[in-house]
């Protein structure tokens, strides 16, 4: 083999062994637990399927909405992630957003809304415990099976409720439909 394509073909080889190494993703790394995005007013959360999630939608001192899953989130189009964890996000001014939303698929799920904006929370299946804000929310924990708990409706006027006959519902929330 002449000493010029000896050249070449080292650093080829070398090259070739070390690619696989830089495409393949750390093994410690972990797919997020769900995604969230903002589109004109509407945050969403949606989580992926096989994940246990516990989310929550709050204010911080700038008044932003701060989305967060223990679970990871991947964050989309009109959000910004903050912290370091891989839990939290940023969705924006709170005078901007008109509505949250939760997609919480299977799995026993909780989510928190501690801000005063519309709620659409679907939890999906699981034993699902749901606590909405100050607004008119629509909730789902319908699923077929009892134990799921909705701690309070908030302070709306028109909050309305999806649930199974054995499902916990505060009496005080304004529009119940059972299975």
């Amino acid at each position: 083999m002449s000493s010029t394509l000896k050249r070449l073909a080292v650093p080829a080889l070398v090259a070739g062994m070390a690619l696989p190494v830089v495409l393949a993703a750390p093994a410690t790394s972990a797919e997020a637990g769900a995604t969230v995005t903002r589109y004109s007013g509407v945050v969403t959360l949606n989580a992926r399927t096989g994940v246990e999630n516990r989310v929550t939608f709050s204010a911080n001192a700038a008044r932003e909405l701060v989305v967060r899953d223990t679970s990871g989130l991947k964050v989309g189009p009109g959000c910004r992630r903050v912290g370091t964890d891989g839990t939290s996000a940023v969705c924006g001014s709170l005078s901007a957003v008109t509505q949250v939303r939760a997609m919480l698929r299977d799995r026993n799920d909780a989510v928190r809304v501690g801000v005063a904006e519309a709620s659409v929370i679907d939890a999906g299946n699981g034993r699902d415990f749901v606590q909405t804000g100050a607004a008119n929310d629509t909730i789902n924990v319908r699923d077929g099976e009892g134990g799921d708990r909705v701690e309070t409706c908030g302070g709306g006027t028109n909050d309305t409720f999806f649930a199974d006959a054995a499902d916990v519902i505060p009496m005080s929330c304004e529009v119940r439909f059972f299975d």
